[in-house]
């Protein structure tokens, strides 16, 4: 009878039938499914959100290129301490990086350290910011250019301010010694979050100084 039943299960392999799973769509085995990773779901919807916000800088990008011929007419120039900013996020590029790094080595306390820099330096950016903002107001007159140096600097900064608010709760939670070693997705997406952020600032920056 044993004997006879395994035949059965064994003729009745792939078609669905008891505890014998059909075929998952085109694969093959005994059929069963690829377990759900959302971790996995996590990194893809980030990398579509920065490939949707590239796609927005991109198009403001291309504006400005086609308006350039015009640039001679108006006398726009970068407020010099766009310069200091521009320095500034990038140092704090680096101090990410050393946060996820020393998280890797499970150093927690470089890990507080490299976000708390990272997190002052994004704030001072910010301010930075809004004195390059001042300064241009006092400097020039109204232009396209002018408008779009405050559309880049004022989309940027919302997103940067929505990664320091992010970036404040991975802090939190480093004081509370949440990370270790096999959780860190979290600190991973952040720090990529933070050098796209950088990587666009700079890209921005070096673009308002095409004529």
């Amino acid at each position: 009878m044993t004997k006879a039943k395994a035949r059965a299960r064994s003729s009745l392999r792939g078609q669905g039938v008891g505890d014998v799973r059909p075929p998952y769509r085109f694969g093959g085995g005994d059929g069963s499914e690829p377990a759900y990773d959302p971790a996995n779901a996590v990194r893809w919807g980030v990398r579509l959100f920065l490939v949707a916000v590239t796609m927005m800088f991109g198009a403001l990008a291309m504006v400005y290129l086609l308006r350039l011929p015009a640039r001679a007419d108006f006398p726009f120039e970068l407020p010099r301490i766009s310069w200091l900013s521009t320095a500034v996020i990038l140092i704090s590029s680096f101090s990410m990086q050393s946060a996820l790094h020393a998280a890797r080595r499970g150093h927690s306390a470089g890990l507080r350290h490299g976000l708390l820099l990272t997190f002052a330096l994004g704030w001072l950016f910010l301010g930075l910011q809004l004195m390059s903002w001042f300064a241009l107001k006092q400097s020039v007159s109204a232009s396209i250019f002018s408008g779009l140096f405050y559309l880049f600097t004022g989309l940027h900064g919302l997103h940067l301010l929505g990664g320091l608010v992010f970036l404040g709760y991975l802090l939190y939670g480093a004081m509370r010694h949440a990370y270790r070693l096999d959780n860190l997705l979290l600190l991973e997406m952040g720090a990529l979050y933070w050098h796209f952020l950088d990587a666009l600032w700079v890209a921005l920056f070096a673009l308002m100084h095409v004529r």
